[in-house]
């Protein structure tokens, strides 16, 4: 249990160097934009080259002022990010984006 913020430490303890694929479920919406903004970088940081990240939201953010800032966050970080149609059966309804660095 840790905070995603140490990634590259906690990789390099049990010996790996960069992870291949990086899954989260983390609250990005709730987060202040420097919360956002170190934690997706110690994401990406911790992205080996053909790394990929994978997360989700749910739809109803996109009217919050964080859901918009995560938007922002993701395209700012990631060369490519492929977002989903809505997954209409999960309550709430969600999104995930698979991201490459």
């Amino acid at each position: 249990h840790d905070s995603v913020e140490n990634l590259s430490s906690i990789l390099r303890q049990r010996g790996f160097g960069k992870a291949d694929a990086i899954i989260s479920g983390l609250p990005w919406t709730i987060f202040t934009p420097t919360q956002q903004e170190n934690y997706m970088k110690a994401i990406r940081e911790g992205l080996g080259p053909a790394g990929v990240f994978v997360t989700y939201t749910y739809l109803h953010a996109f009217s919050l002022p964080g859901g918009r800032r995560f938007l922002r966050r993701l395209s700012d970080n990631f060369t490519q990010v492929v977002r989903s149609k809505p997954v209409w059966m999960n309550v709430p309804p969600a999104l995930y984006f698979t991201c490459r660095v």
